[in-house]
């Protein structure tokens, strides 16, 4: 048997029934809960903690904010109700979100912020709808979340286009690029189908970031490829640049070792393998 509601309401709305019931994800997020709404809404509610790719695919969800940033994430969270007959909780639940950034990424000393899953992106929030914390050594943000939602932790990076040529007689509908460490995710249905395509990129190793392309014929008939490493992907010569290096102003004029190259090149060309 479960456990039994310990609240007896008796028509009595949640916020003056008082008491409190925190759960702690396996990432070390806190999310806190007026005890009584959690006990009758835990049957249908659904938490899940996004950390790579495939997470992001089944939410509908990329790695870019509503101006185009590529996102790197400390932290991704899901919280809906389903089947609740409600979308929005009666008492806001308190959420601490612990800043957890992969350790390839090599960011953790960076603050931040806090971006809403909003039709596929997400939006920056003010610094005022959130609290930079630590807690027994770790750093968290804090902040109250009311509706079904999606939540990001993330630090913005502006990153690089690259192109990607379909074979002759091809041209390319949908591209999907991501890895998992740093979690990126591109996933584009472009409204014109094109034989070259542009996909943003984040520095990173080729040889853990996956490619699959949506392509059609003269005939309009669909090719969807496998996935593919982008490492094995035939490519042009030139390679886009990673984070430029802090320069004085003599440097800045005389020193053209700055621009860091990465091993992500700017062209790539897509088989129509399946």
């Amino acid at each position: 048997m479960g456990q039994k509601n310990p609240c007896n309401p008796s028509g009595a709305p949640y916020t003056q029934l008082p008491g409190d019931t925190t759960i702690t994800l396996p990432s070390g997020t806190m999310l806190t809960f007026n005890r009584c709404e959690f006990f009758d809404v835990r049957d249908c509610l659904d938490i899940k903690e996004i950390t790579d790719t495939a997470g992001l695919r089944s939410a509908g969800l990329s790695m870019f904010d509503e101006n185009g940033n590529v996102l790197l994430t400390c932290g991704m969270l899901s919280i809906q109700l389903n089947n609740c007959n409600k979308s929005c909780f009666d008492v806001p639940v308190k959420v601490k979100l612990k800043i957890k950034y992969q350790d390839c990424t090599g960011l953790t000393n960076e603050p931040p912020g806090l971006f809403i899953g909003n039709n596929g992106v997400w939006s920056p929030q003010d610094n005022n709808n959130f609290k930079r914390t630590t807690f027994n050594g770790d750093r968290y943000l804090d902040f109250i979340v009311r509706c079904n939602t999606y939540i990001n932790c993330d630090v913005k990076r502006p990153g690089t286009y690259v192109k990607f040529k379909a074979p002759k007689g091809l041209k390319i509908e949908t591209l999907k690029v991501g890895r998992n460490c740093p979690l990126y995710f591109f996933n584009n249905r472009f409204s014109v189908a094109k034989r070259k395509q542009r996909a943003k990129i984040y520095c990173g190793d080729p040889e853990k970031t996956i490619v699959q392309a949506t392509m059609v014929n003269n005939e309009n008939q669909t090719i969807i490829t496998e996935q593919k490493k982008l490492s094995s992907l035939k490519s042009g010569n030139n390679r886009i640049s990673c984070a430029k290096r802090k320069r004085s102003f003599f440097r800045h004029l005389f020193d053209w070792r700055h621009s860091v190259k990465s091993n992500t090149h700017k062209k790539y060309y897509l088989s129509a393998e399946k």
